[in-house]
């Protein structure tokens, strides 16, 4: 199922010979060391390269673009299946570095996010890295500070 529109995933066989292409070079991609952060970077930089997409079905969805714009992304896609996912979650990219994951979902805590799934964007033919509001997967909590 994907996590983008919660409908079955259909591949063709020339389809999944690009995917699984596209997943090894995502997977030595991930490999390799991340860049150094200067110490005038914040943990926001991180999202300035990062394809993000926000449910249309989310009634917080502004407030939502609002808290990224502060962040420094300049643009997000949205996107939407049916109807509204059924828990407040948001899916990251298995291929993002640690760090990157890490700060999304303490970001995704702050928006209000009570779930997060780790997800294959490369396999789902999804362009975006992180989706706010998705649907399935094998949901984790996140974890909330007394």
């Amino acid at each position: 199922m994907s996590s983008k529109t919660n409908e079955r995933i259909v591949v063709t066989k020339d389809d999944a010979r690009i995917a699984i292409i596209a997943q090894r070079i995502a997977e030595i991609e991930s490999r390799l060391p991340p860049l150094q952060i200067t110490s005038t970077d914040s943990d926001s930089s991180a999202l300035k390269n990062i394809k993000i997409g926000v449910n249309e079905f989310l009634q917080d969805r502004d407030a939502i673009g609002s808290r990224l714009a502060q962040l420094g992304v300049v643009g997000y896609s949205t996107f939407s299946g049916l109807k509204a996912p059924d828990q407040r979650a948001v899916a990251v990219s298995q291929y993002l570095p640690n760090e990157t994951r890490d700060y999304i979902i303490r970001l995704a805590g702050e928006l209000g996010f009570k779930h997060y799934t780790i997800f294959d964007n490369v396999e789902e033919e999804a362009e975006e890295e992180v989706l706010f509001g998705s649907y399935g997967g094998s949901l984790r909590t996140i974890a909330r500070s007394a």
